[in-house]
């Protein structure tokens, strides 16, 4: 059975409502209390590097979440990097040129509904990318909506809608449903 890391950075997908708006505050524990059944798919553990909205993002944080992949690449063989969708494409973008000769899978995701709402996207992206983690595809990725998209070719397009993000002058590496994932044939994966 695959070992996957889910690091918690914060965003929609970990935030609850309070006077202000959202505002992450949903630990990593209780994001995989949320999921109980991927623990079927893989062995799972997390770590919380942050807990920011993500248009708080900057480099310095984005270098946190490389170095908890480095920290901990030996022990594990695949990463879900749970964050905020306004800046997941510059992080996810990010991480291809500062994880230098990646061969395990990082997997951005995130949500535009949180986790602890009713009719929420979170778990489905999150089991997604936890699904696509274990294939053991190296590179960076971002899976959202049932798509799994080359990190430096992810873009958010929607700020609303579950289909946020596109891809831009590259395939969509595969799509997932169900739980089942299909490549995208003209790729050779």
């Amino acid at each position: 059975m695959k070992k996957i890391l889910l690091i918690a950075t914060g965003g929609t997908i970990a935030s609850s409502e309070s006077e202000g708006g959202l505002t992450p505050s949903i630990d990593v524990k209780s994001l995989l209390a949320y999921i109980p059944d991927i623990k079927s798919v893989c062995q799972l553990d997390g770590i919380s590097v942050m807990n920011v909205d993500s248009t708080n993002m900057n480099p310095s944080l984005m270098a946190a979440i490389a170095q908890a992949v480095a920290d901990n690449y030996e022990s594990y063989d695949g990463f879900v990097v749970a964050h905020g969708t306004d800046t997941m494409a510059y992080s996810a973008a990010a991480m291809t040129y500062m994880l230098k000769n990646l061969a395990k899978p990082v997997v951005f995701t995130g949500s535009q509904i949180p986790i602890e709402a009713l009719y929420t996207d979170a778990k489905k992206n999150l089991s997604d990318a936890i699904r696509f983690a274990c294939e053991g595809i190296n590179g960076v990725y971002v899976t959202f909506d049932g798509m799994v998209i080359n990190g430096a070719h992810a873009m958010k397009i929607k700020t609303r809608s579950s289909d946020a993000f596109e891809t831009v002058n590259f395939p969509v590496i595969a799509e997932i449903k169900l739980g089942r994932i299909t490549y995208n044939q003209v790729l050779d994966y």
